[in-house]
C-alpha cells in the first residue's frame, strides 16, 4: 500500500520546503528539474519528486526494466511490531524499516557527488519523513498496518483503515480548500520554538509518537495483547 496519498506526501514536502532559506529552496528547485526516472520522466517540483518512491516501490515490484534498483527500499515505509510492544526500539527496525530509510537518504545527501544521487536522495528522505509520521506506518505487523482491515462502507473511497489514514482523512480535512493552501496554512501555524524542537529531535522519536498515535485508546484501531 501507498505511505500516505500523494496529497499527505505534496503537503509535508511543501511544508518543508517553505521552511528554508532561499538559497535552499532555488537549490532543490534546480535539483528536481534535473532528475529523471528510469522511464525518462522529470519533474517539475519537489512536492511531486516527493510522491515518487511510490511509484518506483510499485514499478520495482512489477519487475519493470530499469527499477529494480529500488527493490532495497520496500520495506523502507514503515515500521511495524507485534501487539505486545509498547516502546519502539532501533531493533525493532533490523535495519530494513522507514528509519533505516531515513538514515540512509540522509547520508546520501549529504555525501553524494551527483545532482542524480542528490535528487534521489532527497526526494526519498521527503518521502520517508512523510511515511514516518503516519501513525498505521508505525503499527502491528499482523494487519500489516491496518492495510488487512476493512473499512465498512468505505471512507472518502478509502477500502481499509490504512487508506483511510493516508487519504480518507486528507481528503475530509482538506475539503475544496485543496493541498497548496491547507499546507500553507499550517506553515503559517509553526513557530520558531516548534521549529527549533523538531530539529532537535530524532526519527526514532518520530517514529514513537506515530506508534503512540495509532495505539491510544481514542484512535480506536486495537488494543495492546498483555
Amino acid at each position: 500500500a501507498s505511505a500516505w496519498g500523494p496529497e499527505g506526501h505534496r503537503i509535508v514536502c511543501r511544508i518543508a520546503f517553505q521552511l528554508l532559506d532561499t538559497a535552499r529552496q532555488q537549490e532543490i528547485t534546480r535539483l528536481t528539474g534535473k532528475y529523471r526516472t528510469p522511464g525518462g520522466a522529470g519533474f517539475m517540483f519537489f512536492t511531486d519528486g516527493c510522491v515518487f518512491p511510490d511509484e518506483a516501490r510499485q514499478k520495482a515490484r512489477d519487475k519493470e526494466p530499469g527499477w529494480n534498483k529500488f527493490d532495497p527500499f520496500d520495506a523502507w515505509h514503515f515500521v511495524n511490531v507485534t501487539r505486545t510492544t509498547h516502546l519502539l526500539a532501533d531493533s525493532h527496525c533490523n535495519g530494513n524499516c522507514v528509519l533505516t530509510g531515513i538514515a540512509r537518504h540522509s547520508d546520501l545527501l549529504r555525501t553524494s557527488t551527483t545532482d542524480e544521487s542528490r535528487t534521489e536522495a532527497l526526494f526519498f528522505l521527503g518521502h520517508w519523513i512523510g511515511d514516518v509520521h503516519q501513525p498505521l506506518h508505525a503499527s502491528y505487523v499482523d494487519d500489516r498496518g491496518g492495510n488487512s482491515t476493512p473499512v465498512n462502507g468505505g471512507f472518502y473511497e478509502a477500502a481499509n483503515l490504512h487508506g483511510v489514514w493516508d487519504s480518507g482523512i486528507i481528503a475530509k480535512v482538506i475539503g475544496a480548500e485543496g493541498w497548496r493552501l491547507f499546507a500553507d496554512r499550517l506553515a503559517r501555524e509553526i513557530t520558531p520554538a516548534q521549529n527549533d524542537a523538531w530539529i532537535a529531535s530524532q526519527p526514532l522519536q518520530w517514529a514513537q509518537e506515530s506508534y503512540i498515535l495509532a495505539t491510544r485508546p481514542a484512535t480506536q484501531y486495537c488494543a495492546w495483547r498483555l
